[in-house]
């Protein structure tokens, strides 16, 4: 069993013209686009930047998963195109995240579970409808809602806040960070091409 899962796992090999995925059968010969290796690249910077990044009321500031999963997000052919798909991005997680503290405020208030649980059913139709009454896709919208879902469960009491405002800085920065690898990619290329 161990050798065949060794021999099914795929092998990278990179070349000056292109990036080659070789699966283990020889016949089959698989492409990675450039933009699988630009969201490598800009995931790698992410996580790298979260080791180093500072601890604020005992959370990493810029939380590493967050900002990944803004660069899986947000990654599109261009740098146009990128550009446009992190400013929904952040608007659906700023939507979801606002609405998400409300509900940590009167929560902290009130500190009644089953008022939480209305609070959180309404807070999550609400955030739904403002992402569609913004001509967002329905599934940004459902982005706002895992956003939303986040910042009222993922800690408890005021934690929750300074929760949603790192996760809003680690959004915006996975964000940054893809368009910057996409613009230097696309300058990159643009300049090989004269060069050939």
């Amino acid at each position: 069993i161990y050798r065949s899962a060794v021999q099914s796992l795929p092998i990278l090999v990179l070349s000056k013209e292109k990036i080659l995925l070789f699966d283990s059968d020889p016949s089959k010969l698989n492409k990675l686009t450039e933009i699988d290796v630009r969201i490598a690249i800009a995931v790698g910077i992410c996580v790298l930047s979260a080791f180093y990044s500072p601890i604020g009321h005992g959370q990493p500031v810029l939380q590493s998963m967050t900002a990944c999963i803004s660069v899986l997000l947000c990654a599109q052919d261009t740098a146009e195109l990128s550009k446009k798909a992190g400013m929904t991005r952040m608007l659906v997680t700023l939507v979801g995240g606002v609405l998400g503290v409300v509900v940590v405020v009167i929560d902290d208030i009130i500190q009644i579970k089953s008022i939480l649980i209305v609070l959180i059913i309404v807070g999550i139709a609400v955030t739904l409808a403002v992402c569609r009454a913004m001509h967002l896709p329905y599934i940004n919208a459902k982005i706002g809602g895992v956003t939303f879902i986040l910042v009222t469960l993922t800690k408890t009491g005021s934690d929750r806040i300074i929760y949603a405002g790192f996760r809003l800085l680690s959004t915006f920065y996975g964000a940054c960070v893809i368009l910057a690898v996409t613009l230097i990619w696309q300058m990159a290329m643009k300049k090989r091409g004269i060069n050939e």
